[in-house]
């Protein structure tokens, strides 16, 4: 064979395996960008994180600085099923060690959260609104007698509020519930009306993260600070509070009522020092109420015949205008008597 015919064979014999080459890499780029594409962006997901800071909602105080409503960080419980796996597959933990020590700390049995597992998704919810002790738990448990700790846990914050006088104020107070998009939002009364003040504004820190979900430290990474909610000093005396809303509750018994309303202010100021109305609801359980119109606020809202309300207007114009006198009398007619 001549020189020349070798030397085109070699050529030929390149050219069919860089064509070789050439097609296996589209074979491969078609089934990583089509085929296996979920399976690579949810490994890219999750080695970068946007990571939210949480804050709290502003709490709201009584007129003596006693708390009449507050939220405290809870969390939702998740496992991540890949990180699992992958903790599994390389000998770091066992099935049993995670659904032993998860079921130990929820108070629940390893059945359950083993048929979670099963269940199929990537990313499972095992548990609602677990405290913070609860969570440094599981956080801090280590499997054996080694210091390896779970691995496939994943914790979104969730805020829970707190109204520790349950029922008191609470036509004055409101409640925090969810919108339709699921966000936390007031809902009546103060809770409504201060809305834009109540609630925090969260932080906010994006970064890379090893396949144990450890970050990996990349120059400076300033984080978005978050700021939390203000606080609402009201001028609610809770002792006036709690003997209104007993009294309206007797009348309401008393006369067979199908309502009652009552307001005390500061007349010298104007400062309501206590509202309420009769039915009134828990705000921490509101979602159990049945009947919508109790967390109306009648007091502001419901129209009424104003009567013999108006007469103490009347009598404080009077007042202060000096035309009464201690021995003055003012006849029903509306007539005053002069002697």
């Amino acid at each position: 064979m001549s020189v020349a015919k070798i030397h085109t064979a070699k050529l030929r014999l390149i050219a069919t395996l860089l064509l070789l080459l050439a097609f296996g890499a589209i074979v491969l780029a078609f089934r990583w960008q089509l085929i296996d594409n979920e399976q690579f962006i949810a490994i890219a997901n999750e080695r970068y994180r946007d990571i939210r800071i949480p804050s709290l909602r502003g709490t709201v105080l009584a007129a003596d600085g006693s708390t009449l409503a507050f939220s405290e960080p809870r969390f939702d419980v998740y496992i991540w099923l890949p990180e699992l796996e992958r903790a599994e597959s390389r000998g770091y933990q066992s099935r049993e060690e995670f659904t032993e020590n998860v079921a130990e700390i929820l108070a629940t049995d390893e059945e359950s959260i083993e048929s979670i597992l099963d269940s199929g998704p990537w990313w499972l919810k095992i548990a609602d609104r677990i405290d913070v002790d609860t969570k440094n738990k599981l956080e801090e448990v280590t499997l054996g007698d080694s210091d390896r700790h779970l691995q496939g846990l994943q914790f979104e914050y969730v805020s829970q509020r707190v109204y520790p006088e349950n029922s008191l104020g609470s036509h004055i107070i409101g409640f925090v519930g969810s919108n339709a998009t699921g966000e936390q939002v007031g809902v009546g009364g103060l809770e409504q009306y201060w809305e834009g003040s109540l609630k925090p504004q969260e932080g906010f820190e994006s970064g890379e993260f090893d396949s144990f979900g450890n970050p990996i430290i990349i120059g400076d990474n300033e984080p978005l600070e978050p700021k939390p909610g203000v606080t609402l000093y009201t001028t609610i005396d809770k002792t006036l509070q709690g003997i209104l809303e007993k009294q309206l509750k007797l009348g309401v018994n008393r006369f067979g009522a199908a309502s009652a309303t009552g307001i005390i202010i500061d007349p010298k100021t104007g400062a309501v020092l206590a509202l309420a109305n009769v039915p009134d609801y828990n705000p921490n359980a509101y979602y159990e109420e049945k009947d919508g119109s109790v967390f109306g606020n009648h007091a502001i809202t419901i129209p009424y015949e104003v009567g013999s309300v108006a007469k103490v207007f009347t009598l404080a114009a009077a007042v202060d205008l000096e035309t009464l006198e201690p021995d003055t009398y003012v006849l029903p007619q509306g007539h005053q008597a002069v002697r």
